[in-house]
């Protein structure tokens, strides 16, 4: 009858490794001029667009990252009850004065 050992610290790391479940939240930024905010942060931030699309009439929705750390930022769309900062009586800053 063969005896069979077991290391019980390396098997629970693996198991630790293989099922930790990352919780993460990515915010959603709505602008005016979403294709030049995208440029901006870009430019700025050295962002990396993860998603984009880009609809007939010029609005955009875009997954960026920096450094790993993931946003959304869409044209406005008040049909669907999403406003930009200038909107709400805000400014945007990432499309500067110049508006």
């Amino acid at each position: 009858m063969a005896i069979l050992k077991i290391h019980l610290p390396s098997i629970l790391m693996d198991l630790q490794k293989h099922s930790a479940a990352v919780t993460t939240i990515a915010p959603m930024l709505s602008v005016r001029k979403g294709a030049r905010a995208i440029e901006f942060y870009k430019a700025a931030f050295n962002a990396v667009e993860a998603f984009r699309i880009d609809a007939e009439d010029g609005a955009v929705v875009a997954r960026l990252s920096v450094n790993g750390a993931e946003f959304w930022l869409a044209d406005e769309s008040p049909e669907h009850s999403n406003f930009s900062p200038e909107t709400l009586g805000g400014r945007d800053r990432a499309n500067g004065p110049d508006r």
